[in-house]
């Protein structure tokens, strides 16, 4: 029901989800702190060798969260009752 995704652009609401919990799980062991604990110098996202990488550009395209239209339709058709909005309008607060 996206109008973003009728019209060919690249936002797929489902897949931004499934994006973010495929990080987050493969981020687990940092997020629960068993594995890897962060410096100053390191920034949210996933983990690369020494570095976190940031969910915006790395996981989620700017392309993505850009194209929302912020309507709604996905949140009203979505079977599980997730904001797919809130998850994007927060990403794109704190892209920069």
């Amino acid at each position: 029901m996206c109008p973003a995704w009728n019209t060919g652009k690249p936002l797929s609401p489902k897949l931004v989800i499934m994006e973010l919990r495929d990080n987050m799980f493969a981020s687990s062991g940092r997020l629960l702190g068993t594995i890897w604990r962060p410096t100053p110098l390191t920034t949210e996202g996933h983990h690369r060798g020494d570095r976190v990488e940031t969910l915006v550009p790395f996981t989620i395209d700017p392309d993505v969260l850009w194209s929302c239209t912020t309507c709604g339709a996905c949140v009203e058709e979505c079977p599980v009752d997730i904001e797919h909005i809130d998850a994007i309008v927060d990403m794109r607060r704190y892209e920069c």
